[in-house]
């Protein structure tokens, strides 16, 4: 099935009727998400409100032929004015946990990266300070590894847990 082919207001309803605690929404305007503020709209936006209601996405969309992006904090992220064909998920608040434990910080993916590199120098750590700087989320950063004066993610993060969009399973990735 080719993407102008694919049933996306049967996609949107689906998920409508199927996640707990996310916002689904179809032709959503990107640009308002983005630092730069501009951008067209999106097939399905959908603000993703818990890991069960990422994972029934993750299985749903298993097997399709639709583009799926992840949207962050839209910082540094430019969207064409003909918009994304295809599925914009962002992860929504449960995303933006913050645990710091001793040594060990716990960040989920949408926790914003300033935010995590003070919190974690008002209790004592050192390491992430470099971050305080950087707009983004922990996901994004992740991904692209971040960094800025002298330091970047590979040389702060041990672990990485998730979900794999394309297969539909959950994934643990060591990095120490």
């Amino acid at each position: 099935m080719t993407q102008e082919q694919l049933p996306w207001g049967e996609l949107c309803e689906f998920f409508e009727t199927s996640l707990d605690g996310s916002e689904v929404r179809r032709l959503e305007p990107l640009g308002e998400k983005t630092t730069y503020r501009s951008g067209g709209a999106c097939d399905i936006f959908i603000e993703v409100g818990s890991e069960n209601d990422l994972q029934v996405i993750a299985n749903r969309i298993l097997g399709l032929d639709i583009p799926v992006a992840v949207l962050g904090n839209g910082s540094n992220l430019l969207v064409s004015d003909t918009g994304f064909t295809g599925l914009v998920l962002r992860l929504g608040p449960e995303f933006k946990s913050l645990l710091i434990e001793k040594e060990i910080v716990i960040a989920g993916a949408a926790a914003i990266l300033p935010v995590v590199a003070r919190k974690t120098v008002a209790a004592g750590l050192t390491g992430f300070e470099w971050a305080v700087g950087v707009p983004g989320s922990m996901g994004g950063a992740v991904r692209m590894n971040a960094g800025g004066h002298g330091s970047d993610m590979s040389k702060s993060v041990l672990r990485v847990e998730g979900v794999d969009l394309e297969t539909g399973g959950r994934f643990s990735l060591s990095l120490d």
